[in-house]
Formats: C-alpha cells, sequence, structure tokens
C-alpha cells in the first residue's frame, strides 16, 4: 500500500534530522565509518542501508574493482578520513524549483538522487520550512548528456564505439544493448573520466538477427538512460566499393559514368537516382540484377553528390530534371529527390510549377546562390513528371490527401507492430500525428494544402511531406536545417521514407 502523504513527510524529516545531526554527510553514515560485504548484499543495497551515495562510495574505495562483482567479507570505506581528498570536483549544477506538497524526500526520489545528497547540496536551505517556488539545486546534474555511436550500421562481428558526454565524472555507468531503449541487456560497465566523458568498444549481441534495429544505452545509478541513434544489423557483405560519376539514363536502370569512361547500373531499394547529377555512390557489387546489361551491377548503400572535375563541368555536360520552384532572388529546380538548384539564364524565363528538363553547366559564383549550387541553363524543356512527384496535377502524380495520410508509418525495414509515428482524425476535421519526438512521446499537427508537413508546437518545429509511390511518404528535414529524431529514425538530408501499415 502506497505511504501517506504524512508518513512520507514524517520519513523524510527523520532522514533529514538523522544527517543534520552528524554535522555532515561525509562524516557519518548510518552503518558507521565501514561496512562489510555480507552474502547476497550489492553495492545499490548497501549504498541505501547506510544513506551514502553509490558514487561517494566508488570514491572512497577506488580499488574496489567491478561493482557487480564484489567477494563477500570486502570492507568497505564509508567514511572519508582526515586528509582524505575523495570529494568530487565542483560541477555544472541544474535547478530545481519547489512545487505545492514537496518534500526533500519527493523531491530526492523526482531527481533520482540520494536524499543526503540533495541535503548536502542544499546546506543552506531549511527543509522544514521551504516555500513553493523556492530554488534548489541539484546534486551533480549534468545538463546535455547525450552517447552517440559509430558506426550506424554492419555486420555481425562488427565492433561498435559508443560514446558519452556531460556526465557525472567518476561515476560508474552501465553500457547496453536491445531492439528498445526500454529492453536492454548490459554488456559492460564503464568508469566516467573526470572530464565527464566515456569510451566504450562494443559487439553485437549474440540474439541479434540481420534486418535488426538496436539501440545502445547508457545507464547511469542516478535514474537516467541515454539513447543512442539506431544501429542497423546488416548480412556479412562483400567489401563497400566507392565511384564517382555522372547518372544517365540507361536501358533498365540508371546508369553511373565514371569520369575514365567505367558504366555501371546502379540499383537501391529505397534511393533515387537523379539523371545528370555528379555524384559518389557507395555500395557493393550485385551478383546478379535484372538490369545487368553487359555492365557490372552496384547495390547502392550511400549517394552523395560531389563536384566534378574541370573536364565535366562544362558545356552542356549538367542534365537534370525537376520542378521550377520560386526562389529567395532566383527562380529554383526542385529535383525528384530533394536537391534544389538555383537557376540564372540570359535568355530564357523560367515558370514556377512547370516539371522540366534544363541542360547547363555549373556556375562558379552567382548573387543568387542558395540550394546546392547555381546552373546557368542553356536549354530547358517541359517533360513528363515520374510518378513519385508530389503535384496531383501531373500524369503518375499523388495527392497528399486526409485519406492518404491517415494511419500507421514505419520506416523502410521497421516494424507495423511499433509503427514510428501514426497519423489520426481529430474534432473538427484536422489531423494529429502521434509519435516520438526526440525519445519522448509527442502530439502535432499535420498540414496539407500548398506546404504539407508535420509540425509540433512546441519546440516550432516543421518536417515537409512528399509522398513517395503509392503507398510511401518521404519525412524531410526540418525547415530551416537541422535534424530531428522522429520515432525511432533520424530526419536529416533527403530525409526518411515510411512506408503505410496495414
Amino acid at each position: 500500500m502506497p505511504l501517506s502523504t504524512t508518513l512520507q513527510r514524517g520519513l523524510a524529516a527523520g532522514a533529514m534530522l538523522a544527517a543534520f545531526g552528524a554535522g555532515a554527510a561525509q562524516a557519518q553514515s548510518q552503518c558507521g565509518a565501514s561496512y562489510r560485504i555480507q552474502p547476497g548484499d550489492t553495492l545499490y543495497q548497501v549504498s541505501q542501508q547506510c544513506r551514502v551515495a553509490l558514487s561517494r562510495i566508488m570514491q572512497l574505495n577506488p580499488s574496489l574493482g567491478n561493482p557487480r562483482d564484489i567477494e563477500v567479507g570486502t570492507r568497505l570505506s564509508l567514511v572519508a578520513g582526515e586528509g582524505d581528498q575523495a570529494a568530487p570536483a565542483p560541477q555544472p549544477r541544474s535547478e530545481y524549483r519547489v512545487r505545492e506538497g514537496d518534500t526533500f524526500y519527493s523531491i530526492a526520489q523526482t531527481l533520482g538522487v540520494s536524499l543526503l545528497e540533495l541535503i548536502q547540496e542544499n546546506d543552506e536551505v531549511n527543509p522544514f520550512s521551504m516555500a513553493v517556488g523556492d530554488i534548489l539545486d541539484v546534486p551533480g546534474a549534468a545538463p546535455g548528456a547525450s552517447v552517440s555511436i559509430s558506426p550506424r550500421y554492419g555486420p555481425p562481428d562488427a565492433r561498435v564505439t559508443v560514446e558519452a558526454a556531460n556526465l557525472r565524472p567518476a561515476d560508474y555507468v552501465t553500457v547496453g544493448v536491445g531492439r528498445r531503449a526500454s529492453e536492454w541487456e548490459a554488456l559492460r560497465d564503464v568508469r566516467v573520466g573526470e572530464d565527464g566523458r566515456i569510451t566504450a568498444e562494443v559487439g553485437i549481441p549474440d540474439w541479434a538477427d540481420p534486418g535488426d534495429k538496436l539501440i545502445y544505452v547508457v545507464d547511469t545509478d542516478r535514474g537516467m538512460t541515454l539513447k543512442s541513434d539506431v544501429f542497423t544489423l546488416r548480412e556479412e557483405q562483400p567489401a563497400f566499393v566507392r565511384y564517382e560519376g555522372r547518372v544517365t539514363e540507361g536501358a533498365e536502370c540508371p546508369v553511373l559514368e565514371t569520369p575514365d569512361g567505367d558504366s555501371y547500373a546502379l540499383t537501391s531499394s529505397s534511393i533515387p537516382f537523379t539523371t545528370g547529377e555528379y555524384v559518389e555512390v557507395r555500395g557493393t557489387r550485385a551478383e546478379m540484377a535484372y538490369c545487368m546489361a553487359g555492365m557490372t551491377t552496384l547495390d547502392v548503400t550511400g549517394i552523395e553528390e560531389v563536384t566534378p572535375p574541370d573536364d565535366m563541368r562544362g558545356g552542356e555536360g549538367l542534365t537534370l530534371e525537376g520542378r521550377i520552384r520560386e526562389g529567395t532572388e532566383c527562380a529554383t529546380l526542385v529535383t525528384p529527390d530533394g536537391d534544389r538548384y538555383a537557376l540564372t539564364s540570359e535568355s530564357m524565363s523560367f515558370t514556377p510549377g512547370e516539371y522540366v528538363e534544363i541542360e547547363g553547366r555549373t556556375s562558379d559564383i552567382s548573387y543568387c546562390m542558395e540550394g546546392q549550387s547555381t546552373v546557368s541553363v542553356n536549354a530547358l524543356r517541359e517533360v513528363s513528371p515520374p510518378a513519385r512527384d508530389r503535384d496531383p496535377a501531373r500524369a503518375g502524380g499523388q495527392a497528399l490527401t486526409r485519406a492518404y495520410v491517415t494511419g500507421d508509418w514505419t520506416a523502410k525495414g521497421g516494424d507495423c507492430r511499433r509503427p514510428d509515428f501514426s497519423v489520426n482524425t481529430v474534432p473538427g476535421g484536422g489531423l494529429s500525428v502521434e509519435t516520438a519526438l526526440g525519445g519522448a512521446p509527442r502530439t502535432g499537427r499535420v498540414l496539407l494544402g500548398e506546404a504539407p508537413a508535420l509540425r509540433f508546437d512546441p519546440p516550432g518545429l516543421t518536417m515537409p511531406l512528399e509522398t513517395r509511390g503509392p503507398d510511401g511518404l518521404a519525412v524531410l528535414a526540418p525547415a530551416g536545417g537541422g535534424t530531428a529524431r522522429l520515432g525511432d529514425e533520424r530526419i536529416e538530408g533527403d530525409g526518411v521514407v515510411f512506408l503505410r501499415c496495414g
């Protein structure tokens, strides 16, 4: 049965009186100056029983070793001796504003710190006369704590480097992994450096299957679990290759023509190819492909537009297609995969809304520079747009209607049992989106019309939407630049394509 508020306050007051009567937390513990490990003990149980913070125990016992494997009979120091310099250096602190009904005990539980740590950090505050609105310092707070991994994908024998920053120095943290951030297994324990950072190399768990999306976590003893970006587990694959050249049309598949005259057929289940672009592609050689036309086929896993060599930039060597849009100072061309080019010409005008093919050259400099580069156009002709083009007035286009966007959506390769986001109707005729934004549950709005987008207020985040085929929906990088975490996917660059569930 839950403790009553009165009883909780009584327990909290009793604990605080004991702490203040001792003079200072580091000079006294409820177990005396030391404690000997008994069968079944864990370090956490000792910290709770003796009312000494875990970090304090680790600081007073630097030779302890693995805190999860302590021998019975080991003597733990719980009080610093004279001249002991184990006290940690001051760390950046955040604040907590007292609310109605708060006690020191309830605040410590909320913040995930021990009661004695909270008392120590606020020794100038009378715990029996706190007022609503009073500001308390949070012990050992680490604003901006974060975790990252590299690489982001790999085979079962890959090694993953986990890095975290802005942790509390000298703490012990656990690095783990799971298919979900809420369901993970421990891999190893790491002690945080004096700079508040850790770096740990870990492997892929035996239970993981190719195609799994894994989340690496860094778990602290202060109630904070940080999660990484997604690591995608892939089958063992041949060595990756990297080529650059210009994309041209092929008989059945796009073709990459390199500067030295080699040609490669290109395939991908998720990457569109724009004829005329000069790109660098990364991938593997496919053993067989339906578009094998007397040339090697590349299964492309990554593509990036790069600057072509001088002998491939001039004249009419640049051919692009896309839809004309208005720009800040010049018209722009938006390709089917979202790239933007500023357009200039001394002899022709550009009509917003037309889907065209242009021929020209890249300008080294232009007053209207925006997008990826500026193209000086030599020739222009209107052509039919591809089926994935989002303008419903064009052949093969797909309108972003209420019926189209309503439902559950998951990224390619994802699990429809856990969709990345769901679009639902709301009273009054609007549409809402339910998702996790940056790892926290959020509700936003779905905007249709001339500028379809997902909108979240706050933080004033807008992510444009485009269709991709009859059942695909592309969520593009936030307007104004930057990245965002939507469900289990990081939205950046050309965005992420999501598929309809059901």
